[in-house]
């Protein structure tokens, strides 16, 4: 009797250790595409970012972190998620800052 639980104790382990491969692997697939899908659009991005937008982008990260912080230390229940909208409008205040200055200054 002993021997059939011990049994089917290895089949059960040999069973989930094989699915967490399966899956893993699936994963670890959708990582790897995922990653280099990133990495591709970085680099395509490059030339469109500039100093002053790779800046006001930090700070407004920076202010996402310290809300994340504070929620988690449990001082303020802060809806970060609606905040998020603030990395698109500070892209384009930027983007259409640099464009306003451009044509200023060709006289345009």
């Amino acid at each position: 009797m002993l021997y059939l639980y011990a049994a089917f104790f290895c089949k059960g382990k040999c069973a989930i250790c094989q699915t967490s491969l399966i899956i893993g692997g699936i994963l670890g697939t959708w990582w790897r595409i995922e990653d280099g899908t990133l990495t591709l659009a970085a680099g395509w991005l490059k030339p469109l970012v500039s100093e002053a937008l790779l800046k006001e982008l930090t700070g407004v990260g920076g202010a996402l972190v310290i809300m994340i912080a504070i929620n988690l230390l449990g001082l303020a229940k802060l809806k970060t998620a609606n905040f998020l909208p603030a990395l698109v409008l500070i892209a384009a205040l930027v983007v259409g800052e640099g464009f306003a200055l451009s044509h200023h200054l060709l006289g345009m």
